[in-house]
């Protein structure tokens, strides 16, 4: 295990040198470039070290044994701890999880909440619908348990990032969950699976492009849903969906004028235009996915106006150099028509993981940003 760490140090060290090295596309306003791009290599390092784990035969993709070392990994860049502390001041004995409990400690002595952090089952070794089966068992326990857990049951949010915040859209819209919930926060959340092209994407997809913008990232979609690694072209090409389906009932997916406002683009170019619908698909491989590919608690963009006229107050984080940044923005708009009391955060020079660059090592200005913002909204819990 001690020659794994050295080895895990030194490929690191290469691939921080290397990112460093090549002229990575950065967010052009973010102070701390050198920063994000000792980031970059932080995480191909990880990439790399993954892959060749996986193919030596050491272990399995998403392991519990990969998901402990890039937790330490994370853990390190993020805090500059080798391993994690409780924050002073908080009152109760916590049980450490993964490289979110420093953000989970913040958020707690600071909005003067209790944070229960939900370890919940990976794909793909449990896909859809173990994760969402998980939250939602701790959401009815809490709920049905609150006295005893020092919780206001009439003050219960949910909330989570990119995947997480998929789950805390899903949950609401589990029927047995309905009225237990007065808060969600969705922080960069992925919501949707049939648009690969959206207008943020294609602004987005050139910078922190061999890490957390990298398209390849649509396999953990496949994981989730249990999908064929071999459809990742259709899906990059938005051949997964038909023709059709572009014109009808989701269309406002793929011509996003209705809910993105002009002022989220930076292309001007985009401004005028818009998104033009493309005439292409595959009407047999949509017929074979669109029972996923349409079902609400796995993309809860897909869900009706009247589920999600039932969300309660809803928190939305979007960052303007994200992949998915659209999904952020077009859902809280979807809520806004339906006069569902929603806030939506839209940092401009956000990016997908930058509410874990608070503190530590690699903190940004807007990572602090992000989280101070998501102190101040639950303080209003």
């Amino acid at each position: 295990m001690k020659l794994f760490y050295v080895v895990t140090f030194i490929v690191l060290m290469v691939a921080i040198i290397l990112s460093l090295g090549l002229n990575v596309r950065v967010p052009e306003p973010v102070a701390e470039k050198t920063t994000l791009r000792i980031m970059e290599g932080c995480l191909k390092g990880v990439g790399y070290i993954i892959g060749a784990s996986v193919a030596l035969g050491l272990t399995e993709a998403n392991s519990p044994f990969l998901k402990e070392v890039g937790n330490n990994i994370y853990r390190v860049c993020t805090t500059g701890r080798l391993w994690m502390a409780q924050t002073k001041g908080l009152k109760h004995r916590i049980d450490f999880v993964d490289n979110y409990d420093h953000l989970c400690q913040k958020l707690a002595k600071d909005a003067d909440i209790v944070v229960i952090s939900v370890d919940y089952r990976l794909s793909p070794q449990n896909p859809y619908p173990a994760g969402l089966d998980d939250v939602t068992s701790i959401v009815m326990h809490v709920s049905e348990n609150s006295r005893s857990l020092g919780i206001d049951p009439g003050r219960i949010a949910v909330g989570g990032d990119s995947a997480g915040g998929n789950l805390a859209a899903a949950v609401q819209l589990r029927p047995e969950t309905r009225g237990k919930l007065s808060m969600l926060l969705l922080l960069v959340p992925v919501l949707q699976g049939v648009n690969m092209k959206t207008i943020g994407f294609t602004e987005n997809v050139e910078y922190l492009h061999n890490s957390i913008n990298n398209p390849g990232q649509v396999v953990y979609f496949f994981h989730y849903m249990s999908l064929d690694h071999s459809l990742f072209n259709a899906f990059r090409n938005n051949l997964h969906t038909s023709a059709e389906f572009k014109k009808g009932k989701y269309r406002f997916l793929f011509d996003q004028r209705k809910y993105l406002p002009a002022e989220y683009i930076r292309s001007a170019k985009l401004k005028q235009i818009g998104n033009d619908i493309e005439q292409v698909g595959n009407e047999t491989l949509f017929n074979e996915l669109k029972d996923k590919l349409l079902t609400p608690t796995i993309f809860p963009m897909m869900a009706s106006d009247e589920e999600l006229s039932t969300f309660p107050f809803t928190y939305v984080m979007a960052a303007g150099y994200d992949l998915i940044r659209d999904d952020a923005i077009m859902f809280a708009e979807r809520l806004r028509h339906l006069n569902v009391e929603v806030q939506l955060s839209h940092f401009p020079d956000g990016f997908h993981n930058d509410l874990i660059m608070f503190d530590g090592p690699f903190k940004t200005d807007v990572g602090v940003r992000t989280v101070m913002d998501m102190v101040k909204v639950l303080k209003k819990l």
